[in-house]
């Protein structure tokens, strides 16, 4: 939507959201999906190649659903000989995940006489939630001149900052509410950077400057 707010002040906002979902469920396992993720069958592989792993891979179910919202908004302000251009955008991301490799545990046999004998050499199993809340948020502004300095030179100054936030701080939050409490999910002896995941700090401080000019020989005009 843009707008002449007077005859030298025009502004133009905008506003867009998309979603887009997926997931890797069913299959062969009909009832093995996201909302049942637990309930899926294990995973039966071998040391001996030379026979066939079964079960359902380690890594499935999973799934995403990505949540985009933008506004953006865009001015320009034309006084005498220069071309003010300001503005800035606000942009979010949600993205519920749910995605927990070895859930449902996978064991590992040496070879098939092993596993008649229920005698595994390796269990790989995960605990904990399989559903992730992700979000995201990102801001950007700018501002700039275009200068005519001549009728055939226009020198272009501007700055821009963004800002990100990182979404994989949730992991951090989860990681110290699992440790808290009387009941932590890891020995309390244990040091805290092996128990936690680390947190991601943001920075403040991205900062694009840009710097240009456009010129026109007089032997072309």
């Amino acid at each position: 939507m843009g707008a002449h707010v007077s005859s030298a002040l025009l502004n133009q906002v905008r506003y867009s959201f998309s979603r887009a979902g997926f997931g890797f469920e069913g299959g062969s396992f009909a009832n093995c999906t996201q909302a049942s993720i637990n309930t899926c069958p294990t995973g039966i592989s071998f040391q001996d190649t030379s026979f066939i792993n079964f079960g359902m891979q380690n890594n499935l179910p999973q799934g995403r659903i990505i949540n985009n919202t933008q506004v953006q908004d865009n001015a320009s302000y034309f006084r005498g000989r220069h071309t003010f251009k300001f503005g800035g955008e606000y942009y979010k991301q949600r993205s519920p995940n749910v995605f927990l490799p070895q859930t449902n545990g996978t064991y590992l046999f040496p070879n098939f006489d092993s596993f008649l004998q229920d005698a595994p050499f390796q269990l790989s199993l995960t605990d904990g939630t399989p559903k992730f809340n992700f979000k995201e948020y990102d801001i950007a502004a700018y501002a700039g001149d275009d200068w005519r300095v001549k009728d055939n030179l226009t020198v272009n100054l501007g700055l821009r900052w963004e800002f990100s936030s990182q979404a994989i701080n949730l992991l951090h939050d989860l990681s110290i509410a699992n440790q808290a409490g009387s009941t932590p999910f890891w020995s309390p002896t244990a040091p805290a950077n092996v128990t936690t995941v680390p947190e991601i700090p943001n920075n403040y401080k991205y900062f694009g400057p840009t710097v240009g000019f456009a010129w026109k020989p007089r032997c072309l005009a």
